[in-house]
């Protein structure tokens, strides 16, 4: 036991302290999924909803060894959900968070990547026509959140050429959204596609 111990040690030092081919990371990515299934944003367990999730992600790095990049990202996500049999028909929500960033390349391509997510969120409800004494009334419901979460997940990054590379990539997010009002509170969670474009600079 204390072998594999001092050889993992070994091994991690080893990774730290190699020769850095490239100094700075700089990239970017956008992400997509769709779900059609219940909703977690009403309390409502049985309303079906459809929901087109976007993700876009800046973000800058500094190699602290020649496999492990740790830095700062920006990540935007616009969430467009329509409901069924519901009083209001669509929600849209816009998200933006800074994301600091651990990731660790391998000599094979494979990456791995974690990160922390802090932001604010701004949620609106859009409701079915209703008749009202003057005509019919639209209903609207307006949110503001505070973000907490997490997302991490693999990759592959394909080198064009020395300094550039394309990675794609799928990562589990996870992220809590509180309103003063705790009950309008939710989670998002679920897997997440990605692709990336990276540069390498010295």
């Amino acid at each position: 036991m204390k072998t594999k111990c001092l050889i993992a040690l070994l091994f991690i030092c080893n990774q730290i302290v190699a020769q850095k081919d490239h100094n700075f990371l700089v990239g970017g990515g956008i992400g997509y999924r769709f779900s059609d299934d219940n909703s977690g944003i009403t309390k409502s367990n049985f309303i079906q909803k459809q929901e087109h999730l976007l993700q876009l992600n800046p973000t800058l790095g500094y190699f602290f060894s020649e496999n492990i990049v740790a830095g700062l990202g920006i990540e935007y996500f616009y969430d467009n959900i329509k409901y069924d049999n519901y009083s209001y028909y669509k929600a849209v929500e816009k998200d933006l968070s800074i994301a600091p960033f651990l990731r660790f390349y391998t000599k094979f391509g494979l990456f791995f990547h974690a990160e922390f997510d802090y932001g604010i969120s701004k949620l609106s409800f859009k409701g079915r026509p209703l008749p009202g004494q003057t005509g019919f009334i639209e209903l609207s419901e307006y949110y503001n959140f505070k973000i907490i979460g997490f997302s991490a997940g693999i990759g592959y990054s394909i080198k064009l050429n020395e300094y550039i590379g394309i990675e794609p990539s799928i990562r589990y997010i996870d992220g809590k959204f509180n309103e003063n009002d705790a009950k309008n509170d939710f989670n998002r969670k679920g897997l997440l596609t990605n692709i990336g474009i990276v540069y390498f600079l010295k």
